[in-house]
């Protein structure tokens, strides 16, 4: 007796045949154990998610922006400091803390929020 009994026919246009192609080139697989290994480690995303997972993306951004910032101040006091010799003054480093202490109190929040979609993922998951 057969496992598969099933045949599926679909229809693509020149592009997605030629990314079909191109990944089952890529990847080594014959056609069947491509889309059964696709099918298999899919992940369906519901709106609700993937609009959470855009706001965290760009909540993110945001504290990458302002960690940039702070590397770029920090930069700039170690410059100074060899090039110099002047020490980064008491206030200076303590703005940088702050500044570091607050997008760390604002990322908990995001990792919070991730360990749940991934806890919620892992439960209605394959």
């Amino acid at each position: 007796m057969r496992k598969r009994n099933h045949a599926l026919n679909i229809r693509l246009s020149d592009g997605e045949y030629a990314a079909l192609q191109s990944k089952l080139k890529q990847s080594g697989q014959t056609q069947q154990a491509f889309m059964i290994n696709a099918i298999d480690e899919s992940l369906i995303a519901t709106p609700e998610l993937s609009s959470e997972l855009a706001m965290l993306n760009q909540q993110f951004a945001e504290q990458n922006k302002q960690l940039r910032g702070i590397g770029t101040n920090i930069n700039q006091l170690a410059h100074r400091a060899n090039g110099y010799d002047e020490l980064p003054t008491v206030d200076a480093l303590e703005r940088i803390n702050k500044s570091v202490d607050k997008i760390r109190k604002e990322a908990d929040p995001l990792w919070q929020s991730i360990r749940q979609l991934i806890s919620r993922q892992s439960h209605t998951g394959p």
